[in-house]
């Protein structure tokens, strides 16, 4: 009778949640690295839950070991569960919470930082440093709304020039 009600509990809780599978897959290391078809770099759950669409990233590095738990929100990174080094020891990642913080991303080949910034919303935004793999600074990217002054429509610095007015008249280009 408890493992009944129980079942039952578990059953309701579950369909509850509205749920979706809409895909499952996951990418060889064959994709990046010619040679190397059996290990894989990422597998991902892809499902619809009410009006949105959750992706869940597990990743791993070319060793075969896990590196990495994400969840993203309508394609903006919302939670980071874990960050692992080769060997399987966690790595300070920072703190993300509802998409929001300060993060450290790590390089797959010796686990020293690659990149560190804050995310608002699941976008990057602000300074972020990217380091060399010596781990010394290389440079500094800064992004708005998740783009960069590399990848945007539009240069970060006009864009942040614009928000205060100071294109008018072509002041700054």
């Amino acid at each position: 009778m408890k493992q009944t009600f129980l079942l039952s509990l578990i059953i309701l809780s579950c369909a509850s949640t509205n749920k979706v599978i809409l895909k499952k897959g996951s990418e060889n290391w064959s994709e990046f690295h010619a040679g190397n078809n059996k290990t894989i770099k990422f597998d991902y759950i892809i499902y619809q839950e009410g009006n949105d669409t959750l992706t869940l990233f597990t990743n791993y590095y070319q060793n075969g070991m896990l590196k990495s738990k994400v969840i993203m929100k309508n394609e903006f990174l919302m939670e980071i569960e874990y960050v692992l080094d080769t060997l399987g020891n966690k790595l300070n990642f920072g703190q993300l919470v509802n998409g929001s913080g300060y993060i450290v991303q790590f390089r797959d080949d010796n686990g020293k930082p690659e990149s560190e910034g804050q995310y608002i919303d699941g976008n990057k935004e602000g300074w972020w440093k990217r380091y060399h793999f010596t781990g010394t600074i290389l440079d500094s990217i800064y992004y708005i709304n998740g783009y960069s002054q590399y990848d945007s429509p539009q240069s970060a610095l006009e864009v942040l020039l614009d928000e205060f007015g100071l294109l008018k008249n072509n002041l700054y280009r």
